[in-house]
């Protein structure tokens, strides 16, 4: 019999995709224009001096789409007035294991051991990817320009620039999803990158005496569920809780309350 909350977050996933699929591309460029304005805004953006965001999906403009899983806040403009702000800007890049160092080799080990923050006996989860996603440093917004689709999602990403877990960490972290609640519980795209990397950093974090980085999710108005459509929220243990999700018409600052989230 399949995992309830697996099944949960597929269901919930093919609920809000089918909504993207027409969602009028006008709308998301307003949308992701509202939400980068708001950011600039907020006081865990303007403190952080290092600032992790992703390059956004290249979409169909089309109505319907064939899918609406790759539709997702356009971060262009967050990405230039990240530069323009001086903050350290850092893109996600995918690599495999013969691309980790083996500190990170270790680090990406552990955090996959489920429940390891705080226990003695962890329990070995049976998530093990073979593929990582890191961190890469951007040295000025011009230089995005040259970078070659590199992913399975045709995503540009970094080839060159140091790692930020080779230097300071993060201390903001713009998060993509594809459904949350205003509670800040989300729910990615089914590959797990951004919720290993995130248990990979609160564990540098804690080696290292750094503070944790903020965790800001972003998404469209459409994404963000009320309690009406979902009897219970799907997480499971190694899902993160957001401290901010920030869409076009609210900004949801979370409760933290889950027992997973104590560090």
């Amino acid at each position: 019999m399949e995992n309830p909350v697996v099944l949960g977050k597929r269901k919930l996933r093919s609920f809000v995709g089918e909504k993207l699929r027409f969602l009028p591309y006008q709308a998301i460029v307003d949308q992701s224009t509202l939400i980068t304005e708001k950011i600039r805004k907020l006081p865990e953006y303007q403190s952080a001096n290092s600032v992790g965001l992703y390059m956004h999906m290249t979409i169909s403009e089309n109505i319907p789409r064939k899918s609406g899983r790759n539709v997702e806040v356009q971060t262009d403009r967050l990405i230039q007035a990240a530069f323009e702000d001086e903050k350290l800007v850092y893109l996600p890049r995918i690599s495999t294991r013969g691309e980790v160092s083996e500190n990170q080799l270790e680090l990406f080990q552990r955090a996959q051991l489920s429940d390891f923050v705080g226990s003695v006996n962890p329990i070995e989860s049976s998530f093990k990817p073979q593929s990582f996603l890191r961190m890469i440093a951007v040295q000025n917004y011009s230089s995005l320009a040259s970078l070659d689709d590199q992913n399975s999602y045709s995503i540009k990403e970094p080839e060159h620039g140091h790692d930020a877990l080779d230097r300071t960490g993060l201390d903001l972290i713009i998060v993509p999803g594809l459904v949350f609640n205003a509670s800040g519980d989300r729910i990615g795209r089914g590959k797990g990158y951004y919720d290993n990397f995130i248990e990979v950093h609160r564990l540098w974090s804690r080696t290292n005496n750094r503070p944790v980085p903020k965790l800001v999710g972003i998404c469209f108005n459409e994404q963000v569920l009320n309690p009406n459509d979902y009897k219970t929220f799907p997480v499971e243990s190694h899902d993160r809780r957001l401290d901010l999700i920030v869409t076009a018409n609210n900004i949801y600052r979370s409760s933290k309350q889950r027992d997973d989230l104590q560090f």
